[in-house]
Formats: structure tokens, C-alpha cells, sequence
């Protein structure tokens, strides 16, 4: 551009040298015009450069976006014969062998639900898994607890529905009474991990934690069809591998009922709370196992949706597992979560549960 502009200069001064000057004023008046236009055709050139540099910028932005896209692009040129959107909803993956179409949910979980396996490539992963889960969710008002009206849930009907829960004995598990706000097992260096069930990939265990109410009743955070349990679980996990806004960690969530016997495999946990009434107060436990403090209820079935942290900053990156099926305390072990000391010392820890949220358009899952 600078070139130009030169060129347009040496054009004028050349104009220049071409007149013969018959009076001093009428050289002036002729050289003060050439001057003129020489300026005009300065600011034609700055003008013509800013454009260029805007358009520059553009094409940068623009050359971004398709690098970005570019597996994308690739991936479906390469297998535009295997996904035929007008067959299987929007999201969903046709298995090439059968037609079968696979919940947008189930694919990329860890589990092979087409015969082919195509459900679950890794070039199809890599691409699509994240965008695919938080496809079509509210960018914001994503708040957990909800309430889960059984009428208005949308059936998973395809593939292995189960959620993955370890199995093995983790020693040397601090029980704790978490700042006066509830009781939590911290399990981060038991190396549990989950899968399946349609989560996106595989999560690391944290920890678990409770939420209760007062005099064994209301205190579970989630109701289904606006009945409210007595207690209710999380198993906070975080995404081991990938990424995902809307699911950087996956929490499980179980239901508590009031039963006439005693539940034994809960024993050593519920005796440790006795240890931790105090704020901050820790305890250990050995022979910790999971699976064996919620036999059979992750069988039966469970709701899915996207929501947020329950606790301040109620980010919303949690994906929510919530178990149909309710595990069984006996009113004495209930009542021992009561008898922890919030703050202070003063006052018993009860209904530390939040208010149900806003379903905000978003749509509630559940194994058919």
C-alpha cells in the first residue's frame, strides 16, 4: 500500500516537472492544486489500507473457525454413509450393520450398543461427544434440585443402562463433618471410577456427602413427583478423560427410606458419625466398599438430566444420575445424621437441603 502511494507522488512531481512556469503566481496557484490532490490521493490510500487491514482481520477470524470445524468436517466426509440424520433423532448415531438407532445419551459412554461397534469409534468420540451432550441446553438456568414429574421424563430404550460402580475395599477413608454443613466421605484416594449408564466417558470418584431434614422427615434435595425423602446421597465424581461444559463432573444421587431393620452394611459409617459431631471433626473408616452401600439399587433403573452444583457457586457442570430404587436405613441410624453440630457448636445440622429449581425447559430422562 505504501508502494501506491509513492507511485502517486513521483506521478504528480513528474506532473510537475512537465509545466514551464510562465509568472511565479500562476506556478504557486498550479502547485498548490497538485499538492491538493496528492493529499486526496494520501487519504484514498489510508482509507483503501484500513479496509485491507479490517478484511485482513476477518479473514483470520474466519480461517480460525474452520480449523476449528475441520475434524468435524472430516469425520462426517468420511462416514456420511453411517449417520443418516432423517432416520434417527437429531444427535442420535445409526449403527451401519442394522439401522438401530442409538440414544444421543448412549453414545460414546463406554458401552458398545451397535453390533459394529460404531457407537462408540474413536474418531467419532474425539469430535462430537461433547458437543452432542450439551447440545440444546439453556446456556443458563440449569439449577439443581428439581423436581421429577415421572409423566413428563423421556425414555432411554436403548443399550446398556447401567451405571458402572466399583466394586473393591478402600482402607483409610476420612469421614468428616464438613464446616457444620453435613457428613462426607472423602474417597478421592480410593481410585473408584465410573461408567456407562450414558455418562460421556469415565469419572474419578471424589467424595460422597448428605443432605436430611428434621425428625426424619422432608430432606432429600430432588423429589420425584414432588414427594420429598428423608435423606438422600451424592457421589460426586469428575470427568477423568475429555472435556464437557455441561458434565465436568457427574454426581449420583440416592433416595433414603425409614425401614423397620437395621441395615448392616451401613453400620460402620453410621457408628463414625458419632466421631465427627463437631465441625471438622474426621474420623477413618476401613473396608469402605461402595457397591456394597447401595446393592441392588443402581438395577433398578434411574432419571437423567443436566443441572449444578447444589452448594455455592451452583456451577452448572453437573450431569445428575438420580436411583429409582431407595436404600433402606432404620429410623435409629437416620436419626444419628441429626446429632452432628453445625457452626458454632449451638444448633443440630437439619433440613441443610436446597429449595427444588426451575426446570427451565430441560429435558428429564429415565431407563424404560
Amino acid at each position: 500500500m505504501k508502494l501506491i502511494g509513492l507511485l502517486v507522488l513521483v506521478a504528480c512531481v513528474s506532473t510537475v516537472g512537465g509545466f514551464r512556469f510562465s509568472s511565479s503566481r500562476s506556478n504557486e496557484g498550479r502547485f498548490a492544486k497538485i499538492l491538493s490532490r496528492v493529499d486526496a490521493q494520501a487519504e484514498r490510500v489510508d482509507r483503501l489500507n484500513q479496509q485491507i487491514t479490517f478484511l485482513e482481520t476477518k479473514y483470520d477470524i474466519l480461517l480460525r473457525n474452520l480449523d476449528s470445524d475441520f475434524e468435524t468436517l472430516e469425520y462426517l466426509d468420511d462416514n456420511v454413509n453411517d449417520i443418516r440424520p432423517k432416520r434417527c433423532p437429531e444427535g442420535a448415531i445409526e449403527c451401519a450393520n442394522n439401522g438401530k438407532c442409538v440414544d444421543p445419551l448412549l453414545v460414546c459412554d463406554g458401552f458398545n450398543d451397535c453390533q459394529d461397534e460404531s457407537d462408540e469409534k474413536d474418531k467419532l468420540c474425539r469430535v462430537v461427544s461433547a458437543k452432542r451432550q450439551c447440545a440444546g441446553l439453556p446456556t443458563n438456568g440449569r439449577q439443581s434440585p428439581i423436581n421429577i414429574d415421572e409423566a413428563n421424563t423421556k425414555c432411554l430404550k436403548n443399550g446398556d443402562i447401567r451405571v458402572s460402580i466399583p466394586s473393591n475395599t478402600c482402607n483409610r477413608v476420612l469421614l468428616k463433618n464438613k464446616g457444620g454443613h453435613t457428613a462426607q466421605l472423602e474417597l478421592g484416594k480410593c481410585d473408584y471410577s465410573i461408567s456407562g449408564g450414558g455418562l460421556v466417558g469415565t469419572y474419578s470418584v471424589l467424595q460422597a456427602h448428605f443432605h436430611w431434614g428434621k425428625h426424619l422427615k422432608k430432606g432429600s434435595e430432588h423429589t420425584i413427583n414432588g414427594l420429598q425423602y428423608p435423606l438422600e446421597m451424592h457421589i460426586v465424581t469428575k470427568l477423568a478423560t475429555g472435556k464437557s461444559t455441561c458434565a465436568e463432573l457427574a454426581v449420583l444421587g440416592f433416595f433414603f427410606e425409614i425401614s423397620k431393620e437395621r441395615n448392616q452394611a451401613w453400620d460402620a459409617l453410621i457408628a463414625g458419625l458419632k466421631d465427627v459431631k463437631k465441625e471438622d471433626q474426621a474420623t477413618v473408616l476401613d473396608k469402605v466398599n461402595l457397591q456394597e452401600l447401595i446393592t441392588g439399587e443402581t438395577d433398578s433403573g434411574f432419571y437423567r438430566y443436566f443441572g449444578s452444583l447444589t452448594t455455592k457457586p451452583f456451577s452448572e457442570i453437573v450431569i445428575w444420575t438420580l436411583f429409582k430404587e431407595t436404600i433402606k436405613l432404620s429410623a435409629s441410624q437416620l436419626a444419628q445424621f441429626e446429632k452432628l453440630l453445625e457452626h458454632g457448636g449451638k444448633h443440630h445440622i437439619v433440613n441443610n437441603f436446597r429449595e427444588v429449581q426451575d426446570l427451565n425447559g430441560r429435558t428429564v430422562y429415565k431407563t424404560c
